[in-house]
């Protein structure tokens, strides 16, 4: 059903095809794609697998890091063209040939004209949770109608005839009002689609980890070793592992063409922030689970269609790797096209 309504798109019925596989990468503004998702990305195209990402806002209201560039922060016209341009040089690095921004012609939802949606911009509420800008930009994602976005993302879906989706979790990974909006619009239109959805994830141990390697080379400040329990989960909450250690080199020249937004040495950045990160060669995905979907025991019900793990995701997945996730993996074999498949679960 499409959020907000009480009808459901109009669309021919569509029968996975085991051979094909297309994955669609949603995201709120242009470096969270490399950022987070780049080593995927970049590993399912040298794999032959077509990808296409969508970014929701041209990232309008975000800092700007270097001086000679400064005079682009605050004007958003201004600072979104050249934000596109850094995104199209973290495309290319990354190899994707597809890329599209929601709303535009080729990510709007048939019969409503295009639009821009606009960074919302984020700042502290009073009970120290990330909120959307004040007063809000009637232009802005989280301004809009979230059946009218959601829409648009399926539209995008059918277009590509996607077979899986990758976006934040419900948190927006650390809450900005845009990352949960996307979040949001893409769940919904993955779960009207009937396949599965990616939600980007960082555990205990991977937080623990990220802070000791930044703390040992102290290029810039070490990220907190123990972030607030709802922006992590128990290592064993991990359903997808994919390493990217063979494309790290596309992942780290991605995440530098975004030079407004970051600074990078070696296999680390920073944000405007300051605070370091690794750039990590190990990416983590947990299945989602729409709430209230429950199974005959009880037990979440995962969306119609993710019973099929995507061939090519889940050739990605090399389980819950020891090093990276901190504990071994529980194993099993999932059917795809007929062969069965390991996968951490």
């Amino acid at each position: 059903m499409i959020p907000g309504t009480s009808r459901r798109p109009d669309r021919a019925a569509r029968t996975p095809r085991p051979e094909h596989e297309h994955v669609l990468f949603v995201h709120a503004h242009p470096d969270d794609e490399s950022i987070v998702t780049g080593g995927t990305i970049a590993e399912l195209v040298r794999a032959g697998v077509p990808v296409t990402v969508l970014t929701c806002t041209r990232g309008e209201r975000g800092d700007v890091i270097p001086e000679e560039l400064r005079h682009l922060e605050g004007d958003l016209r201004a600072l979104a063209d050249h934000r596109e341009t850094e995104l199209a040089d973290a495309m290319a690095a990354l190899g994707v040939t597809d890329h599209r921004f929601l709303g535009d012609a080729d990510a709007r939802w048939k019969g409503l004209e295009p639009r821009r949606y606009v960074d919302s911009g984020m700042e502290w509420g009073d009970d120290g949770v990330p909120v959307a800008l004040r007063p809000l930009d009637p232009d802005s994602l989280c301004a809009g109608d979230e059946a009218d976005e959601a829409r648009d993302v399926l539209a995008v879906i059918a277009d590509v005839d996607a077979t899986s989706v990758v976006t934040y979790d419900d948190h927006g990974g650390y809450g900005h009002p845009d990352h949960k909006r996307t979040h949001v619009i893409a769940t919904w239109a993955a779960e009207e689609a009937g396949i599965p959805a990616y939600l980007v994830t960082t555990t205990r141990s991977s937080a623990r980890e990220a802070h000791q390697l930044v703390a040992a080379r102290g290029r810039f400040p070490a990220p907190d070793a123990d972030p607030a329990g709802a922006l992590v989960l128990p290592d064993d909450d991990v359903d997808l592992a994919v390493d990217a250690s063979e494309v790290l080199d596309a992942k780290i020249r991605a995440i530098a063409a975004h030079r407004t937004q970051t600074v990078v040495d070696g296999d680390q950045f920073a944000l405007s922030h300051g605070i370091g990160a690794p750039i990590t060669a190990v990416e983590l995905f947990r299945l989602h689970r729409p709430a209230g979907a429950a199974s005959d025991d009880g037990a979440p019900r995962p969306p119609r269609g993710a019973q099929r793990v995507g061939t090519a995701v889940a050739s990605l997945v090399l389980g819950l790797l020891v090093g990276a996730v901190g504990t071994a993996a529980h194993r099993a074999t999932l059917p795809v096209g007929g062969i069965a498949l390991p996968v951490g679960l």
